[in-house]
């Protein structure tokens, strides 16, 4: 029998959710694996934890203990990022995008600081962008140390305004305008992202070197096969042209039967003798 099951029953209430590029937690670990983590973890009760424990001891790669995962690896040089679920988009209205750059340590702060970076953010956005915080949405935030991707949905007389308050992101968040620069540093605006904000293509693209480098490889080695073929056979034919006796000629022929008819008149004449 089929059975369906609706996994997103099972995922929290907030879907708030931690992206970087990793590898497996078991062997052979292989890397490029995209990770994305929920913010909020999901609970289980012990009895629903030994069960899983117990599962994972079949396993070949599980510890004694019914663990699969390998200790916590340094972050080095990966870029974390933070995604919010979408949102449903509000029909007829345009949408204005901006890239905001913090000193602030986001992802090295409590779980507390991080929430009221977030809230206050939108708030400030809001406040001096004229516009309702509903109509402020974060759509990713990055290492860098914390680099903001956000999305203003404004009224369509109000487009313009808006455009240009996000474009100058040191007014917006001065303390001026009562952004808590103390805490989370002033603002600078951060190159704009290929992608709109999300990372999750860039680790898949070969820089111009490599892609030189793939590009020299798929010409260079048919080439060095088609060669190695080739004298391969010259080998092979040489090697057959010397252990295969050679081919009387013609010439050869015609000196062989002289030979013979001299070998022939000289052994009558011994007779005659």
């Amino acid at each position: 029998p089929t059975i369906s099951v609706d996994m997103t029953q099972w995922l929290p209430a907030d879907k708030t959710f931690y992206h970087y590029m990793g590898s497996l937690t078991t062997p052979p670990c292989s890397e490029n694996v995209k990770w994305h983590v929920m913010q909020n973890a999901i609970t289980m009760s012990k009895d629903q934890m030994s069960i899983l424990l117990n599962a994972f001891k079949s396993l070949d790669t599980a510890s004694e203990f019914g663990f699969t995962h390998r200790p916590a690896q340094p972050i080095n040089e990966r870029v974390v990022t933070i995604g919010y679920p979408p949102k449903d988009a509000q029909d007829g209205l345009p949408t204005v995008s901006t890239r905001v750059s913090f000193p602030f340590e986001y992802f090295g702060s409590p779980v507390g600081l991080q929430q009221q970076f977030s809230n206050e953010f939108i708030k400030q956005v809001a406040m001096v962008a004229g516009v309702s915080e509903s109509a402020v949405r974060i759509v990713n935030l990055e290492k860098g140390s914390t680099i903001v991707t956000a999305q203003v949905t404004p009224a369509f007389e109000d487009i313009d305004s808006v455009k240009a308050k996000l474009e100058d992101p040191e007014a917006m968040f001065s303390a001026d305008n009562g952004w808590d620069t103390s805490t989370f540093g002033t603002a600078s605006a951060a190159s704009t992202s290929n992608d709109g904000g999300s990372n999750d293509n860039d680790d898949d693209k070969l820089s111009s070197d490599q892609l030189a480098l793939v590009i020299i490889l798929c010409v260079l080695i048919p080439v060095l096969l088609i060669a190695n073929l080739i004298a391969c056979c010259c080998l092979m034919k040489n090697k057959e042209e010397k252990s295969s006796p050679s081919k009387p000629t013609m010439e050869d022929a015609m000196k062989a039967r002289e030979m013979h008819r001299a070998g022939s008149e000289k052994k009558d004449a011994v007779m005659e003798a």
